[in-house]
């Protein structure tokens, strides 16, 4: 048995949501990569993330 507090629980919803939302303008080739990332699409990640930073930042989630 698993037993998770409400805390645990809204965590983990938080989580899968920026999940998802992490892979939003990621472009599918790259989502599915079974090698390693070159560069330029680390750095596109990379980009994505902090833009989504930011994004929660100005909406107050820091």
């Amino acid at each position: 048995d698993i037993n998770f507090t409400r805390q645990d629980i809204r965590e983990i919803r938080y989580a899968s949501i920026l999940h998802d939302f992490g892979k939003v303008g990621v472009r599918e080739e790259v989502l599915v990569k079974a090698k390693k990332l070159y560069p330029s699409q680390l750095d596109l990640i990379k980009k994505r993330f902090q833009y989504i930073r930011k994004v929660l930042e100005l909406d107050g989630y820091r």
